[in-house]
């Protein structure tokens, strides 16, 4: 008896570790967007050209290093985000800078291994980046701003965890030439 309820224990134990977001009802469509922090200072996400997977907060400039594709979905439906400039990088949490997972531009050699990211509306004409593996953590610009670096941390609603997504303007210029197209 003791048996059977230390292996119900355990498969429940498991099951909460498996639990992912449910990312079947994603925020935005798929498509090229730049990822604008909500703090209001003009910044955006730009995957670091001086090194290969840095991702820092610049003042935005609309260039492909902060151009940002969600469009590859898993079964559930939850995004990888991979970067316009360099599109084997894909956004992930990895690394520790001062005890906290920062969010890097990884190469794509196991995509099956790469964060997924659900992108949930927060009802400010804002978005939270969670990471689909529970749902509870977001994307997160570091307050102070350490180098202009983005972290993953426990979603908390802060202004830090909002971002506006810009569609890209080689995409409004595609969708614009779509349009023409079909008069």
């Amino acid at each position: 008896m003791k048996l059977v309820a230390a292996l119900s224990l355990i498969i429940v134990l498991a099951q909460t570790v498996m639990a992912e977001a449910d990312c079947s009802s994603q925020a935005i469509a798929p498509g090229t967007y730049v990822i604008v922090s909500a703090i209001g200072d003009g910044r955006c996400i730009d995957k670091k050209s001086q090194d290969a997977e840095s991702v820092q907060f610049i003042p935005c400039n609309g260039s492909r290093n902060q151009q940002f594709k969600f469009g590859e979905k898993d079964a559930n439906g939850c995004y990888r985000i991979n970067s316009v400039s360099s599109s084997d990088r894909y956004l992930v949490k990895t690394g520790v800078l001062g005890g906290v997972p920062e969010v890097l531009a990884e190469p794509s050699v196991a995509k099956a291994n790469y964060d997924r990211w659900l992108v949930r509306a927060t009802g400010d004409g804002n978005f939270n980046l969670l990471l689909a593996t529970d749902g509870t953590e977001c994307m997160d610009r570091r307050d102070p701003d350490d180098q202009g670096r983005a972290q993953v941390i426990t979603c908390t609603g802060v202004i830090q965890q909002k971002f506006s997504l810009q569609v890209a303007q080689a995409n409004k210029a595609a969708k614009s030439k779509n349009a023409k197209s079909k008069e």
